[in-house]
């Protein structure tokens, strides 16, 4: 048997095999033809060799989507035109909600307004659909999002209104505000603290803002929310670094991946990893 692969590593070789391991996963690779690092180097000799003690020289990518405080800048939405969302002789409202009950007041203001015999004075959203029974009225607008906080990504629905609903509701002819018999219908459901604009007035949102928030809503792709963001301290979940503290340099998602910083053997080293092998500290 071979002497020397039956005795028990000295430290300082297992610190050369820590050094080899690390260059490996950094996707440093040695020529076959160079000379082999000598397994009798010290570390700092064996650094020397594979160029770990080289300046980093980083290529700023093409293309690059950058987070600030878990906010992503996403690719502009095509909202609908305003002229598209608003019906002539109406106008959308907000109406405020108890935070968290949001889509019970829609399903409570949705009955009412088809049980009151006052549908005619709200716009539905589905107004295709032929039984009234089936028409809904009260918009909460939310967005998909892949929520990524633990080294863990599940996707959620966000409120984007946190607190409110909107409805769209015809203008009584000659004081172009909100009827009595829509106003009591609205107020007079359980969740509901008022419009806004007033205790006595709702105030109606520009068509333009609602076209943005709708254009938001229909969004295909579900948006990435991390729970990190740039210059954030982060712990290596998976992979060759695991375990190590990292600083956070660059967030792609359009790719889903994360640049850190690693400090070894005096330096920082980038290194790419998916989103889900980081966590904050």
């Amino acid at each position: 048997m071979d002497e020397q692969a039956s005795r028990p590593l000295t430290s300082a070789e297992r610190e050369l095999q820590e050094v080899l391991e690390m260059a490996r996963a950094l996707g440093i690779e040695r020529d076959e033809h160079e000379t082999p690092v000598d397994p009798d180097a010290t570390v700092v000799q064996a650094v020397a060799e594979l160029g770990l003690d080289q300046p980093v020289v980083v290529e700023e990518p093409t293309v690059a989507a950058f987070l600030t405080e878990d906010q992503g800048e996403q690719e502009a939405v095509a909202a609908p035109s305003a002229e598209s969302v608003q019906s002539d002789n109406a106008a959308w409202f907000a109406v405020n909600t108890y935070t968290g009950h949001e889509r019970k007041v829609r399903e409570s203001l949705d009955l009412r307004i088809r049980n009151m015999d006052v549908a005619h004075e709200f716009i539905a959203l589905n107004p295709e659909e032929e039984r009234d029974d089936s028409k809904n009225y009260v918009l909460v607008p939310t967005q998909q999002e892949v929520e990524i906080r633990g080294g863990k990504r599940r996707e959620v629905e966000r409120m984007l209104l946190p607190g409110y609903v909107l409805v769209q509701i015809r203008l009584d002819p000659d004081t172009r505000q909100v009827g009595n018999n829509s106003w009591y219908v609205v107020t007079g459901t359980a969740g509901v603290t008022g419009f806004v604009g007033g205790e006595d007035q709702a105030s109606p949102l520009p068509p333009e803002e609602v076209a943005s928030i709708i254009g938001q809503t229909q969004v295909e792709e579900p948006r990435v929310r991390v729970g990190f963001a740039i210059d954030d301290s982060v712990r290596v979940t998976d992979g060759p670094f695991q375990d190590f503290i990292a600083q956070v340099d660059q967030i792609n998602i359009e790719k889903g991946k994360v640049r850190v910083l690693i400090s070894m053997f005096g330096r920082e080293t980038p290194v790419e990893l998916d989103f889900d092998q980081v966590e904050k500290q």
